[in-house]
């Protein structure tokens, strides 16, 4: 499967061939911290994988998922700005799915994103931390609003796809210059922004 550090951490990739491979990893280091009460995810990616990779790792969080009918009851079909939960988090996770909020619909609503995420920001308990994800070149509204640091986040660290056969390595915020749009030079995306918001 090979090996990937992240801040001075090495990782196994998880055997997939886009930006999950080292996604997961470092997102389900997150998670093993957490009891499975006290933490949501928005966008179902961590809940259901079935692989030898989550033997003795997975757990039944709450996931909001607008679009993903699971036919479970952890699964929320329900839209973030929607979500009115009687309670906080102390881990909110988002894993690539911040692009497509606001993006991806019939009628474009590029600012939904930067809503979402301070929707998620509402809901952490005190102390609580939000981790996410998303990749590079495939929302030009959330890229630039990034770029232009108005983001709220506490902590932002950047992977950069450096080969065919799916290697990563960490990087600076300006090694993605040189990649024009999403999927390009490597398929799905190549750069990937991982940021944290501490909540106190």
């Amino acid at each position: 499967m090979g090996k990937f550090v992240f801040n001075n951490k090495e990782y196994e990739y998880y055997p997939n061939i886009s930006e999950r491979a080292v996604e997961i990893p470092i997102a389900m280091e997150y998670l093993q911290r957490y009891a499975e009460d006290d933490i949501l995810e928005v966008g179902n990616v961590l809940f259901f994988w079935k692989s030898e990779y989550f033997i003795g790792k997975s757990k039944r969080h709450i996931v909001v998922d607008k679009n993903e009918v699971s036919g479970f009851p952890e699964v929320l079909n329900i839209d973030i700005m929607d979500y009115k939960p009687d309670r906080k988090f102390g881990l909110i996770i988002c894993i690539s799915t911040l692009e497509h909020i606001g993006w991806d619909c019939k009628i474009r609503n590029s600012p939904k994103c930067y809503s979402a995420l301070l929707k998620m920001e509402s809901l952490l308990d005190s102390g609580g931390i939000l981790f996410l994800t998303f990749p590079v070149r495939y929302n030009n509204y959330l890229d630039k609003i990034y770029g232009d640091g108005l983001l709220p986040l506490t902590n932002s660290w950047y992977m950069k796809r450096i080969s065919e056969s799916n290697d990563w390595k960490q990087c600076a915020y300006s090694d993605f210059d040189d990649l024009v749009f999403y999927a390009y030079p490597y398929s799905g995306g190549n750069g990937v922004v991982f940021g944290e918001f501490m909540n106190g």
